[in-house]
């Protein structure tokens, strides 16, 4: 075997590697670009957009909306209340915010049809699921149109653990009441919200948790439920029961099922 081929399918293998240890999202940025909605806006130069606001923005929208390429939709309760309350961002700045987005998304729907082709293709490429699915009916967040949490909520979904969604919650005003968790599932495509289980928070999840919140507040859910398909990805949102309050900052967290 020659040194020129040996040396090819050396650099064949790294690339293959780098491929595979990259993020869907890198590979997506680097073959479509940027989305159109992040251009129009950048153009503007409205003070209003900070040099920030735009990253700050794009992750409440992948928080709320995983999946929906063609939309920014910033007047959308969940992500209008994610900017308030993880960037402090005040009503008024955040409606004049959406307003300027609902502009851009008018502005490129052309720019935005082929940047969602190629984003179609290189999910379809790259995933070890199915490709995106153009015709999937995108159904609403069932929880957005429920109340907040009525109380004084405390508490924190702390992620997986030996196949297990654990975390714990608290009314801090009334700490001997029981109070009840649902937690969800979102497909990647946000074509479906799987409720997961409707929890009590009266369980034991030490060492996860320690204190008076870890030995009598804790919940604890399966994976492995029945209900979510091997190899996709999904985002896990918990919340208080039948509101739309989240439980702790992170309330919602990416999850490949295994």
């Amino acid at each position: 075997m020659s040194n020129f081929l040996i040396v090819s399918l050396i650099l064949l293998a790294v690339s293959s590697l780098v491929g595979a240890a990259e993020g869907i999202d890198s590979i997506i940025k680097k073959k479509c670009g940027v989305h159109p909605v992040i251009v129009y806006l950048k153009d503007l130069k409205e003070p209003i957009l900070d040099p920030q606001i735009l990253e700050k923005a794009k992750n409440c929208v992948d928080l709320y909306a995983k999946g929906k390429v063609i939309k920014w939709d910033l007047g959308n309760a969940e992500i209008a209340g994610c900017l308030t309350r993880t960037y402090g961002y005040n009503a008024k700045y955040v409606k004049e915010l959406a307003s300027l987005v609902k502009d851009a998304n008018q502005n490129t729907q052309g720019l935005m049809k082929e940047y969602e082709g190629c984003v179609n293709r290189v999910r379809g490429a790259s995933s070890s699921t199915a490709a995106f699915p153009v015709m999937c009916k995108q159904t609403p967040v069932p929880w957005t149109k429920s109340p907040y949490y009525n109380g004084t909520p405390e508490g924190e979904y702390l992620g997986v653990f030996n196949g297990q969604f654990i975390g714990w919650a608290w009314d801090r005003g009334d700490p001997s009441k029981v109070v009840l968790i649902d937690v969800y599932a979102s497909d990647e495509w946000n074509c479906r919200h799987i409720l997961l289980a409707t929890v009590p928070a009266n369980q034991s999840i030490v060492p996860y948790k320690l204190g008076p919140q870890g030995q009598e507040h804790g919940f604890r859910v399966a994976t492995s439920s029945g209900k979510l398909t091997q190899g996709h990805v999904y985002t896990i949102t918990v919340l208080w029961h039948g509101t739309r309050t989240g439980v702790g900052h992170v309330a919602s967290q990416r999850y490949v099922y295994r």
